[in-house]
């Protein structure tokens, strides 16, 4: 889940948890897809990041997005 109230020009996510993530990929949040290229490392401990994010993938739009709003792992292989 997102920790941080999230701006649509953001391009670092804060998020509650590396679980499940690969070091790189897509996510959503809400109906936005999102590209990331790199996470913080999951060994050094929360916080934990998302890095490099290209907002509004596939056609979604950029938006803000509140505290706690859910993260789901896209299959989504390459832009």
């Amino acid at each position: 889940m997102v920790v941080t109230a999230l701006a649509a020009d953001a391009t670092t996510i804060q998020v509650s948890s590396l679980a499940g993530l690969p070091t790189a990929g897509f996510i959503k949040i809400g109906t936005e897809l999102i590209a990331y290229n790199e996470t913080s490392n999951p060994q050094d401990g929360a916080p934990f990041y998302l890095y490099n994010c290209c907002r509004g993938q596939d056609g979604t739009t950029a938006a803000s997005h509140a505290v706690s709003s859910a993260i789901t792992l896209s299959q989504k292989q390459s832009i």
